[in-house]
């Protein structure tokens, strides 16, 4: 009876951190993830994966959860460093977009990319928190 407790209680802990350990592969194998180095008001640094997307017209778009410590930092230190999978850094302006219609159109870009990792992440947070960030070189 002990053994029966016991299975009923671990397995669907087992299931669960194996769930979660396939679904931290996924993101970090399927796509592109980069490294944001971006910078605090105090100096301080930020060095955050992420995922990024590169429209039609060739940007690069970002996107964070509102309120996530990067994203503060951008508000106030928009120039960041970004490390690419191919191994080069390349410095960028990111600014937040608070419009709903770009918000819509950055999720659709990382389901392109990302595909069902993607959905099984979107499936757990509320999109609409979601800030798009859009990229461009550094002056």
């Amino acid at each position: 009876m002990r053994r029966l407790v016991l299975l009923v209680l671990v397995l669907p802990v087992a299931i669960f951190g194996a769930f979660i350990g396939a679904l931290l592969l996924a993101s970090e194998t399927v796509g592109e993830v980069v490294v944001v180095h971006s910078r605090a008001a105090d100096g301080g640094e930020k060095a955050t994966r992420l995922w990024i997307a590169e429209d039609d017209a060739g940007t690069l778009w970002l996107r964070g959860k509102d309120g996530s410590p990067w994203l503060v930092h951008i508000a106030t230190n928009p120039v960041i460093q970004v490390d690419r999978g191919d191994g080069s850094t390349v410095p960028m302006r990111a600014t937040a977009v608070d419009d709903p219609a770009t918000r819509e159109k950055v999720h659709a870009l990382m389901q392109r990319d990302y595909g069902a990792v993607d959905s099984v992440i979107a499936a757990m947070r509320d999109p609409d928190t979601s800030v798009p960030v859009r990229l461009e070189p550094a002056s």
